[in-house]
C-alpha cells in the first residue's frame, strides 16, 4: 500500500486510471454533475477505415485511440447514448433524495487527513468523503453506494461482499 500510494511512495510510474464501472459513473453524476470526470464521445464522429460511422465505435482503431486518450487524461469516456442513460438514472436518484429531504448542498469528494495513535506507533490516515455538509448544529457525511437491487436482502449481500459493513470510526459507530 505504501509503494502504491501517490502521496507516500509511488514513483513516477504510478498513474491514476479512472474506473468505468456503473457505481463510479453514477457516483460522479449524482455528487458532481458538473464535473469534468466524464468525457462524452459522440459515436457519429468515430468512423471506420472506409469512412462510415462505426457500429461499435470503441472497437475501431480511432475509437481505441479516443478512449485511451480520455483514460490517460483521467477521464471516463462514454458514448453519448450511454451517458444519456446514466444521466437519467442520476437525475432520478437526485430527485428521490430530494423527496426525502437529502440535498447535496455541501462539498463532494472532500479529502481529510489525520493521525491515529496505535500500539505500533503513530499512523497517518487519509479518507475521501463522498459528500460533506457542515452546518452550525451538525456535520453530515454522506457515503453513496450503488447496487443492482434495493431489496434489503440483496443490498445487505452487497454490503457484506464489498466490506461496507466494516467502515467504522474509532468508536465503532456506523
Amino acid at each position: 500500500a505504501w509503494a502504491a500510494h501517490p502521496l507516500l511512495g509511488a514513483g513516477p510510474g504510478w498513474k491514476y486510471v479512472p474506473s468505468t464501472d456503473d457505481g463510479t459513473i453514477i457516483h460522479s453524476l449524482v455528487l458532481e454533475p458538473d464535473s469534468e470526470q466524464i468525457e462524452e464521445i459522440d459515436p457519429n464522429t468515430i468512423l471506420t477505415k472506409t469512412g462510415a460511422v462505426a457500429a461499435s465505435p470503441f472497437a475501431t482503431e480511432e475509437g481505441k485511440r479516443i478512449k485511451a486518450r480520455s483514460l490517460a487524461n483521467g477521464r471516463i469516456p462514454l458514448l453519448t447514448d450511454v451517458l444519456g442513460a446514466y444521466r437519467y438514472k442520476a437525475q432520478a436518484l437526485r430527485s428521490r433524495f430530494e423527496d426525502i429531504g437529502l440535498l447535496f448542498d455541501g462539498d463532494s469528494e472532500v479529502v481529510i487527513y489525520w493521525q491515529e495513535e496505535t500500539p505500533c506507533g503513530l499512523v497517518s490516515c487519509r479518507a475521501r468523503l463522498d459528500h460533506l455538509i457542515v452546518s452550525p448544529d451538525r456535520i453530515r457525511v454522506i457515503d453513496l453506494k450503488t447496487c443492482e437491487s434495493a431489496h434489503p436482502d440483496d443490498a445487505q449481500g452487497v454490503i457484506w461482499r464489498k466490506g461496507y459493513d466494516i467502515q467504522r470510526n474509532k468508536h465503532g459507530d456506523r
